[in-house]
């Protein structure tokens, strides 16, 4: 075993190394809580899946509460399938899911001009809102949506999702049942490029501002990179967020986006959001499109260019681009697999 030298607690799993009836394979991503790798299952023909590590004697804890919430999500088609969990020799925590394909972010890297296509972003911005949907359906906010938590799966029906609940909290009082009460001192939390403003002046987040940032983040995906420097420069990204408008902020996008943004920026802290009105918006424009054989831009890609972000084949046995939407969150219940590996 090597140690990190960007985290002296954390030391690097050799391939072979055995965590219960876990085979440790390559070493495929880190974040501020530990460590993911691809592991096979001995216990089922070492079937191939994906383990996050999180070392005890780490400053920053987050896979406890992200493996709680795994639980409460279980059974959704939007989310990680928690295959296994467990606690090692006091030295370190994991938990085991489904291994799937890389982030929206990873993708959009590998494409012409580092881009999605308008119609891919269009389509991608329905499964995107609907796993955020029901992550509220189900009594939480994520407070760090962006494009590298959403992984691209190998279904047509439902391709994305949402991944990494580390900052997420519950929308709910455990006690009153109640929706959370603001708070004006609640700090910062979750990436700067892609946060509300409400995010930026420390105030405690809701529905709403998951939707700002999933609003950013299709910016990105469209554009390739957002307008302000995110946390190069707080301030003027500040700035820019409050200053830019609709327009301008939705120049790549079709009409109805500015309709949705201007919509989202003026939710109440406790207001729920009109998902269905927001789909509605989006179908709206993905028909105006009229594109005879719509493919989403991963399709078209060489499958060796592929494989250089994919551990897994990202083939769907049917297309659904009709533009209709996949299914309403409340509907996506079933079998999950997912695991963020980029």
């Amino acid at each position: 075993m090597a140690e990190d030298p960007n985290h002296p607690e954390r030391v690097r799993f050799q391939e072979g190394k055995m965590i219960d009836q876990f085979r440790v394979g390559k070493h495929i991503g880190s974040g501020g809580y530990g460590d993911i790798y691809s592991v096979y299952d001995t216990n089922n023909n070492d079937k191939l899946c994906a383990m996050k590590i999180e070392f005890l004697a780490a400053e920053k804890q987050g896979l406890l509460d992200e493996i709680r919430i795994m639980k409460t999500l279980k059974g959704s088609l939007y989310f990680p399938a928690l295959i296994a969990e467990g606690i090692i020799k006091d030295e370190f925590r994991y938990l085991v899911m489904e291994l799937l394909g890389p982030s929206l972010s990873t993708m959009r890297r590998i494409l012409v001009h580092r881009r999605f296509t308008l119609y891919s972003t269009l389509k991608l911005s329905i499964e995107m809102l609907n796993s955020i949907e029901e992550f509220h359906r189900k009594g939480f906010i994520h407070r760090d949506i962006k494009p590298g938590n959403f992984l691209i799966r190998s279904s047509s029906k439902y391709p994305i999702c949402l991944i990494d609940f580390g900052l997420s909290e519950p929308l709910f009082d455990v006690d009153t049942h109640k929706h959370i009460k603001p708070n004006p001192h609640a700090g910062f939390t979750g990436t700067c490029r892609y946060a509300s403003l409400n995010a930026h002046a420390e105030k405690q987040q809701s529905r709403r501002d998951d939707l700002w940032s999933w609003f950013y983040s299709l910016i990105e995906l469209i554009e390739s990179k957002v307008p302000w420097p995110g946390s190069r420069d707080r301030e003027l990204t500040i700035e820019m967020k409050k200053t830019m408008s609709p327009s301008e902020l939705c120049q790549s996008l079709p009409q109805p986006y500015v309709d949705i943004y201007k919509y989202i920026v003026k939710l109440k802290f406790k207001e729920k959001p009109d998902y269905h009105w927001i789909r509605h918006k989006i179908r709206e424009a993905i028909r105006n499109l009229s594109l005879s054989d719509p493919k989403y831009d991963w399709e078209l890609l060489d499958p060796s260019k592929l494989q250089t972000v994919s551990l897994i084949p990202l083939e769907f046995s049917q297309n659904n681009h009709n533009g209709e939407e996949t299914s309403s969150a409340a509907e996506a219940e079933g079998g999950c697999a997912a695991c963020n590996i980029a």
